[in-house]
């Protein structure tokens, strides 16, 4: 197993664990709503100015209180096992060592899918004048099937792949070649390494995360610009980590600028010292 797979996994089983403690949360809560109402009689109603009404009332709210937990807890839950099943499906990341493997595999899959539907339509224009032609048209028998059975809907779709779709192939053909030219410059260019007074910046490449590793604490507002350049702080590393990307790398060298223009504070700095 890669280091990639390790992380992919150990991610998978962080959100597994707080899934199972949410739900187990959940059914606490559940638990305690049940307790509340255990004492009232089912279909008991408030006695409105007897000496019970102050303690069913309290009663009712605990319930009230706790099953609305519970269900947030549940929700909770679900969205966090939605969210284990997820990783490793959300497509190609860039930070996957093969990352640059699999967008040229999918990039094949891509033009080779393209062509199909070109030579499908074409093969239906010439269905269309020559029903004869499709016995050496040299297409798969599905495909040849749909020519041969193909109904137009509408008048902008005359052939079975309408121009619409063709436009979108050639789209995510430019991004995914777009994709393999950034990763590629990452791959042949030096990883950014800069320090300074405000502590240091690191490409870990073998994480596939940029670590930026302040000298102090921030303060709020410079900890929310941190935020913004799409850093977030990880206790394992005691830093600040991102997703190695092309954008990721513009954003740590526009962060860069800013700590080395002593806009960023930190806890205790004196005014006028960077």
């Amino acid at each position: 197993m890669t280091s990639y797979d390790e992380r992919q996994q150990k991610r998978r089983e962080r959100f597994e664990r707080r899934a199972e403690r949410k739900r187990k949360e959940s059914e606490q809560r559940f638990d305690k709503a049940n307790d509340a109402i255990k004492y009232i009689p089912p279909g008991q109603p408030i006695l409105v100015g007897h000496h019970s009404e102050a303690k069913h009332r309290r009663a009712l709210k605990r319930h009230d209180d706790n099953m609305r937990k519970g269900i947030e807890l549940g929700k909770d839950a679900d969205r966090l096992e939605n969210a284990a099943d997820s990783v490793g499906n959300g497509g190609i990341a860039s930070d996957d060592p093969n990352a640059i493997e699999k967008l040229q595999e999918k990039l094949a899959d891509l033009e080779s899918l393209h062509e199909m539907m070109k030579r499908v339509n074409k093969a239906h224009i010439e269905y269309l004048k020559n029903p004869a032609s499709l016995d050496t048209c040299n297409l798969p028998p599905e495909m040849v099937h749909l020519v041969r059975t193909y109904m137009p809907r509408y008048s902008f779709e005359p052939h079975p792949y309408p121009a619409y779709v063709l436009k979108n192939s050639i789209a995510n053909i430019r991004r995914i070649n777009e994709r393999i030219e950034k990763l590629s410059a990452i791959e042949v260019a030096d990883a950014f390494s800069a320090s300074g007074a405000w502590g240091s910046i690191e490409e870990d490449r073998d994480a596939g995360r940029i670590v930026f590793t302040p000298s102090a604490r921030l303060e709020k507002d410079s900890y929310l610009r941190v935020r913004a350049f799409g850093f977030l702080w990880s206790r394992s590393r005691q830093a600040f980590v991102r997703k190695i990307t092309p954008n990721a790398i513009i954003k740590t060298k526009q962060l860069f600028d800013e700590l080395n223009a002593g806009k960023l504070r930190f806890e205790g700095q004196t005014e006028g010292k960077k």
